[in-house]
């Protein structure tokens, strides 16, 4: 193992290759300018937007999905928001997103399901 790519992660940390790994793919950049992964933290319904999006290679369907709180979330996820919400991945009933709620892995884990058994599948 190189040098990691993220100073919150050395390369003797049992997370090192995946971020690194992760970085190099561009799945996830990390945070405070593509420096700090935050192994140890949460991610947000919106982090996990742009993450799906990157992994799996969403684009945008041209469609015009209503969030109506796509304004509470970071400028940097609201296309992410906006594709996974496209997709039909993050449907609700009441077109509230939640960007800043913290995904846990049941939740996660429905997300990649909806992607692979509605966007991947064949």
């Amino acid at each position: 193992m190189t040098e990691s790519p993220f100073a919150d992660v050395p390369a003797s940390n049992v997370y090192a290759d995946v971020a690194t790994v992760m970085k190099e793919t561009g799945i996830m950049v990390g945070q405070q300018n593509n420096t700090i992964f935050n192994a140890g933290e949460g991610l947000t319904r919106e982090q996990m937007a742009s993450v799906l999006v990157r992994a799996f290679d969403l684009e945008s369907l041209g469609g015009d999905p209503e969030v109506i709180d796509l304004n509470d979330s970071s400028d940097v996820h609201r296309e992410n928001i906006l594709i996974l919400t496209e997709h039909g991945i993050t449907q609700t009933e009441d077109q509230r997103f939640r960007p800043r709620e913290v995904v846990n892995r049941g939740q996660m884990a429905l997300f990649i399901d909806r992607i692979l058994t509605n966007v991947h599948a064949e």
